[in-house]
This record gives structure tokens, C-alpha cells and sequence, in this order.
């Protein structure tokens, strides 16, 4: 049986007990934002703020090459060549675009979607959606997708 992921705001997912390790999809206003491309171990890290409470916090592959979702390291190191935008992960240089669509909403006041999991007070970005772009990073999977 899937199980389907549920979708909350932020005020929603904070008066919520028993949230910690589940997964959620919130929506909200961004309020803040990080983007480094370099720092972290060379592991690009995108972190952002919900609504002024929410802290909400990706990691991305190091790597200029793309790979698909379940390749790992090792994967995104041997794969050399492009492969459609529905298998993408997110990578460095896809990093400041994501960055730059998460800035766009805040100077607009724009609401966008994070699907994540709730740990330590953090939601831990898997999809990022502002508009209609979206930015997958290592590891998502659609929520109830079936372990392939």
C-alpha cells in the first residue's frame, strides 16, 4: 500500500507531535537564504528559511557531471553524459540557479513547496519547487514511490 506524503504549512508541521524522521511536503514564504557551492567538505549545501521558523537545509552531489537517482558518488563520478531532466539530481552548477529561484520568491513574497524530512527542528530537503521549476537533490524519491 503507498503511503502518501503529507502536505502542511509551516505552522502546520511545527505544532505537530511525533514529526520528527517523517516526511513532509510544507509550503510557505521563503525568508532567508544560503547558497555555497564550495565550502562543507566540497559538498555544495543550499539552506533556506520558511516563514520566518522553518529552517530547511539541502546537500548536493560536488560533482559537474549529473547522475541518476540511486547511482551515488560512485555513479555521479563515471557518468559522463547528459541524461533527461526527470532523472536529474541537482549539482553544483545547478545549485546557484536553485539558489536563484528560491531569492526570486523572496523578493516577491512568493510561496513555494518543499518536500523533505523533519530531523533535528530541520527539514531536510529532497524537492524543491518554486513556480514551475523544480530541483531534485541526491536521494529523493517522488513521495509514495515504491522502493525500486
Amino acid at each position: 500500500m503507498d503511503t502518501v506524503t503529507p502536505r502542511v504549512t509551516v505552522g502546520e508541521l511545527l505544532e505537530l507531535k511525533d514529526s520528527e524522521g517523517r516526511d513532509y511536503i510544507v509550503s510557505g514564504s521563503p525568508t532567508g537564504l544560503y547558497a555555497d557551492r564550495a565550502s562543507y567538505g566540497n559538498r555544495p549545501m543550499l539552506a533556506l528559511v520558511l516563514e520566518w521558523r522553518l529552517p530547511c537545509k539541502a546537500n548536493c552531489f560536488p560533482y559537474s557531471t549529473k547522475a541518476r537517482i540511486g547511482e551515488g558518488r560512485e555513479g555521479a563520478q563515471k557518468r559522463t553524459s547528459f541524461i533527461s531532466d526527470r532523472e536529474l539530481v541537482v549539482d553544483s552548477e545547478d545549485l546557484g540557479v536553485a539558489a536563484a529561484m528560491v531569492n526570486s520568491a523572496i523578493r516577491d513574497q512568493g510561496a513555494i513547496e518543499v518536500h523533505g524530512k523533519y530531523v533535528g527542528s530541520v527539514l531536510e530537503m529532497d524537492f524543491l519547487l518554486q513556480g514551475n521549476m523544480g530541483f531534485r537533490f541526491e536521494g529523493y524519491k517522488f513521495p509514495g514511490a515504491d522502493e525500486r
